[in-house]
């Protein structure tokens, strides 16, 4: 081979390998910026708006919130954290009463007063008192008292109490400044216990929930005093009722959500999982608001309910209807989308065309209001 051709294949071979080393040293050195979102071609940007994306939500309360109830009159009356009593308005919050409790961990109203029962303090040897919305005042409860719950009027408690050595059942009649006890069993055994009052004649006693253990539920007839189990042994067992005891929602791990009548009969089950403590009653209506969380926790490592109790776990949620008499499920709205923020949604309660809520993202209410032509077919609580 000629000397000249040699020389050319040399060269050749040198172009191709310095363009090669050339291309190579770009990739590895390009610091070119990654697109900013308007860059972004409008094709891979979804369109489509969120469900309820019209509907007006917005934050209540001037302070964050341990829990509110709504007064007969139709007024939304919140505990702040710190333990002050305001009453929410679309405005500036009115404060009902700036003095502190400490520690609140337990609120209830109750039926048909302006009553609240509420423990405080440690958890595990609880104080009790009852604040009255009316006389804007606190006014303590014996000291022996370990858990209560209203019974028939809001001038009797459901208590158990301490007696020396030994935890009586009793009603407590507390229409006068000197609470009257009237023993109902003597040495109750059945302990940490949420207590739940059914008219005419029954406690509902239901353990504590965890999926740690298998959790029950007894049925006490306060008048024969016969003790019956009527739920479980179940893991995660959670249970909430309407105010009226017409409608039950049962909860149990992992992820099994079920509707029960009075009878604790079944009725439709749901076609999505929540926890019970996220679902509003309607029951005059047979209607059920739930918040449900957009991603399932069934497969997920996160276990129910204790870690959502916890606060090891929070949720994005959207807002279901259920409607018992059609069996008919709505989506009524989706919260984290732009511009609507997240909602985890504690304790809804609705009133009129609007559903009230904590959300535990910042833990302040929120008012939510429903869509017109639902308030039209009559699926709302009118307004006192």
């Amino acid at each position: 081979m000629r000397p000249i051709i040699k020389i050319l294949i040399i060269a050749i071979i040198l172009v191709i390998a310095g363009f090669i080393v050339y291309w190579i040293w770009n990739k590895i050195t390009d610091q070119t910026e990654p697109p900013t979102e308007s860059q972004i071609p409008t094709s891979t940007v979804p369109t489509i708006p969120p469900v309820g994306a019209d509907l007006k939500l917005k934050k209540l309360s001037d302070l964050t919130v341990f829990d509110f109830v709504i007064s007969n009159a139709g007024e939304i009356f919140y505990f702040s954290e710190d333990g002050k009593v305001l009453n929410a308005k679309e405005g500036s919050d009115i404060e009902i009463l700036s003095q502190t409790v400490s520690a609140l961990n337990f609120i209830e109203k109750a039926p048909g007063s302006e009553k609240i029962l509420a423990a405080f303090e440690d958890p595990k040897n609880p104080s009790w008192g009852i604040f009255d919305l009316i006389d804007k005042v606190w006014r303590p409860l014996p000291q022996e008292i370990i858990n209560a719950t209203w019974g028939e009027k809001s001038t009797e408690l459901i208590t158990l109490i301490k007696n020396k050595n030994e935890i009586n059942l009793s009603y407590l009649d507390v229409s006068k400044p000197q609470p009257a006890q009237k023993i109902i069993i003597k040495d109750f055994k059945l302990k940490d216990l949420k207590l739940v009052f059914k008219s005419p004649q029954t406690l509902l006693l239901i353990e504590k929930p965890s999926n740690e253990y298998l959790g029950r539920a007894w049925q006490l007839d306060l008048k024969k005093l016969t003790l019956n189990l009527i739920i479980g042994p179940e893991k995660g067992l959670v249970l909430k009722w309407s105010d009226d005891k017409s409608l039950a929602l049962k909860f149990s791990s992992p992820d099994n959500l079920l509707v029960l009548d009075q009878n604790l009969k079944i009725l439709t089950p749901p076609v999505f999982s929540t926890l019970p403590q996220k679902c509003a009653f309607v029951a005059s209506k047979k209607l059920i608001y739930c918040f449900v969380p957009q991603e399932s926790t069934a497969d997920s490592k996160f276990v129910l309910p204790d870690d959502y109790l916890m606060e090891r776990l929070l949720t994005v949620d959207n807002l279901i209807s259920l409607n018992l008499e059609t069996d008919e499920t709505t989506k009524i709205f989706s919260s984290g989308y732009d511009p609507v923020s997240p909602v985890d949604v504690r304790n809804p309660q609705v009133l009129g065309n609007s559903i009230y809520f904590i959300n535990r993202y910042d833990n302040y209410i929120y008012k939510l209001e429903l869509p017109e032509q639902m308030k039209e077919e009559g699926l709302f609580l009118p307004n006192p």
